[in-house]
């Protein structure tokens, strides 16, 4: 009987080796040893097949090691524990169809952090028709769709529809006629009809349901109708491991079911999987998991039913027991773990398929793919060392580059090719030094001054004037066209304990004015308190921010990586970025204006009490902020271009004011700028707060602007000149 080689006993020794490797990382992962045993002996019968296909077709031994080698990296990169030990699948099985819009997954002390759900959704089918039919009192019978909800394809229009941009019109039209719109939708249908003494009869079809609404009977010019959402029988979320010590509850708005409060939906079955384990409550069991906040639970054969409390408030479930789930903090050593993978994964199987090879061949083959791995592991640890940390809160990519050529004429006072610079930190400007007194200026497009050079932005500018009094200055500009004061206060949250500035300067109010005159009725200033809306303010406020993205993988941890991704955000230098949404010339002013221009005159405001108290609030919690982390607070009044009676080459420059239906005069703008400013005075009056009120230093003409609010070169100078004075009438500067 002939001997056989000496590496068969090291190649049934890895095997061994790859079985415990699989049990104990099974086991370390969920906490569960009937799966772990089962992973084991996965991983043991595995090998055996990959040494007896080794050792009888030796001719396949190479490609089969190579391939294995592989594929089992890849699976330990893309989908073993622990790289989604921070994340947590809680998924909702409903007897009836929900909307997983209307489904919130919340954690925190107060259900302040928050992400929606998911489902799979049906195609769902909605028909308008203009029945023809109208009030006795209505001159006509048209129906006007204003606005909707619905995503892409668009209408199916029949004989009879006219599109204007957004609007859809059945004026001078013979009736009945027919639009069609077929697709999923997250969430409920809104649809926006216009009425006046024309408007005539529409019929809805939608879910097999028909509704019939006279649209002259309608009390108000501009309505909303809402239909029912066509949604899905199970919902899931990801949200961090964390999340299930922290009181993770379910908050759903009676929206998400189509049907009325006498027939209550029921909570079927909760499954939660978890880095740590996996647990699922079936059927009537979930009652033993479910508690309420607002509103009952009552048991039925196949689960729960919701009652949900009367009012406009959302039902809260609340999932005991799943604190138990995390039994210790996540990971922070993934990308390690990864290395270590591809490190004996790769390794083995290599080992397995050369299993009939010599001892002195397979010995250098696993030399090298060890020293491959262990040559990746060095890289990537100095890649890391190289770039900025992994977990810091940026407003641009750091490392961003961008060019604007503002075309001629379009903007009065700027001209010449302008640098868009970003730097370690994510922030406009060079990267701070040791001993630099630290200013961080927050706002939107006005702080942010996308069209002027690096060196012609006024929070340059006051860098470099105050640096010349002999104290080293950092200002860094973490200005972004469109923030408000949403945007401000999550930017001062986390920016301010990164970067311990010494000193905030906050430019704020244009943009809460105009978010307020664009969503008209549909302003909304409690907005903040939704979950929901606070994620999507998250990505607003920071385009990089540490990962809590449920579809992220381990891989785009990696140094390596980030670096590629930096250095691909660096290299865009002919043109603006993805995330900027002005074009690389400032045409889209030429297109503004002529709108505005166009569009119909309004005199008269909305209501801004609800949105000034909004404002307020936020300004205060962003002061509140900043004095913790030490800083003092620089309050700056918004100046404007606007007066009583303009001329017209200064009128023509004007781009703000949008509303639903036109573009306010002037006039009313300069009165609802003027309380927003006045709330900015008060908040300093009242807790000791700088101010520096620019209000009535610049002059309004195109000396300092180059439309409503925006500064050219000189304006920017300006600006910097009148908050310099300010700091170097105080310490440390005087």
């Amino acid at each position: 009987m002939p001997r056989p080689p000496a590496s068969s006993a090291l190649a049934k020794l890895t095997a061994t080796a790859a079985a415990v490797l699989a049990c104990v990382h099974v086991l370390i992962a969920t906490c569960d040893w009937p799966l772990a045993i089962g992973g084991g002996a996965a991983a043991a019968l595995l090998w055996t097949v990959a040494l007896r296909a080794a050792a009888r077709w030796p001719a396949i031994r190479w490609p089969a090691a190579a391939l294995g080698a592989v594929l089992a990296a890849a699976a330990a990169w893309l989908f073993l524990p622990p790289f989604f030990g921070e994340r947590t699948l809680l998924t909702l099985q409903w007897r009836e169809h929900v909307s997983p819009a209307a489904i919130e997954l919340v954690w925190g002390e107060a259900l302040e952090a928050g992400v929606g759900a998911r489902g799979e959704r049906e195609p769902g089918t909605l028909e308008l028709r203009a029945t023809g039919g109208h009030d006795p009192r209505a001159q006509g019978k048209e129906v006007w769709l204003l606005d909707h909800n619905l995503p892409a394809p668009g209408f199916e229009a029949g004989q009879g529809w006219e599109q204007r941009e957004r609007t859809w019109v059945t004026a001078g039209r013979e009736q009945p006629n027919l639009l069609r719109w077929q697709g999923t939708l997250e969430g409920p249908v809104e649809l926006t009809f216009r009425r006046h003494d024309h408007s005539g009869e529409v019929e809805l079809r939608w879910n097999g349901e028909v509704r019939r609404i006279d649209l002259f009977a309608a009390r108000a010019e501009r309505f909303t109708v809402t239909l029912p959402p066509r949604g899905a029988p199970v919902t899931w979320a990801v949200v961090p491991a964390h999340a299930l010590a922290q009181g993770l509850a379910c908050r759903v708005q009676a929206k998400a079911f189509a049907k009325g409060a006498d027939q209550p939906p029921v909570l079927q079955g909760v499954r939660v999987e978890g880095a740590r384990a996996i647990r699922a409550w079936p059927g009537a069991a979930v009652r033993d998991v479910v508690r309420t906040g607002d509103g009952e639970v009552q048991p039925t054969d196949d689960g729960v039913a919701l009652r949900l409390a009367p009012g406009p408030r959302p039902f809260l479930l609340g999932f005991a027991g799943t604190d138990a789930l995390t039994a210790g903090p996540p990971p922070k050593w993934a990308r390690w773990h990864l290395l270590l993978h591809l490190a004996v994964l790769g390794g083995l199987l290599g080992g397995a398929g050369a299993g009939r090879l010599s001892r002195r061949r397979l010995l250098p083959l696993l030399a090298v793919g060890w020293s491959m791995t262990l040559a990746l592991a060095g890289v990537d640890a100095l890649t890391a060392a190289l770039l900025p940390p992994a977990d810091l809160y940026c407003v641009w990519p750091p490392g961003m580059r961008a060019r604007f050529q503002p075309a001629e004429g379009v903007m009065p006072g700027i001209s010449g090719e302008k640098r868009f610079a970003i730097n370690r930190h994510g922030l406009r400007g060079r990267d701070p030094a040791d001993g630099d007194y630290r200013i961080l200026t927050i706002g939107g497009s006005t702080t942010e001054c996308l069209y002027l050079d690096q060196e012609e932005t006024w929070a340059n500018r006051l860098e470099v004037a105050l640096a010349a009094r002999g104290r080293p200055t950092w200002v860094g500009n973490a200005g972004v066209s469109g923030h408000t004061s949403r945007e401000h206060l999550l930017t001062a949250r986390h920016l301010v304990p990164q970067e311990q500035p010494d000193a905030v300067v906050v430019l704020a109010g244009i943009n809460d004015f105009m978010l307020r005159l664009e969503q008209g009725d549909d302003y909304d200033a409690a907005a903040m308190q939704s979950p929901i809306v606070q994620q999507s303010l998250m990505e607003r406020a920071f385009r990089d921010h540490p990962r809590r993205d449920a579809d992220a993988r381990a891989w785009q941890d990696l140094a390596v990586v980030r670096l590629v991704q930096r250095w691909r955000r660096a290299s865009a230098t002919d043109k603006p970025p993805a995330e900027i949404v002005q074009d690389r010339c400032g045409l889209f002013m030429v297109d503004r204006r002529l709108h505005r221009q166009q569009a119909p005159p309004l005199t008269e405001l909305p209501p801004l009490t609800a949105a000034l108290a909004e404002f307020r609030a936020n300004l205060e919690a962003l002061a509140t902020v900043a004095r913790r982390g030490g800083a003092r607070v620089v309050l700056v009044t918004q100046p404007f271009l606007w007066q009583e009676d303009m001329p017209k080459e200064l009128a023509d420059l004007l781009l703000f004011g949008e509303a639903p239906y036109g573009y306010y005069v002037p006039a009313a703008m300069i009165d609802g700028l003027e309380q927003y400013n006045a709330v900015t005075r008060a908040i300093a009056r009242e807790l000791d707060l700088e101010l520096v009120d620019l209000t009535d230093r610049l002059p309004k003409d195109t000396a300092a602007f180059v439309d409503d609010v925006h500064f050219n070169e000189n304006g920017a100078r300006l600006v910097a000149e009148a908050i310099a004075a300010h700091f170097a009438a105080r310490t440390p500067y005087r």
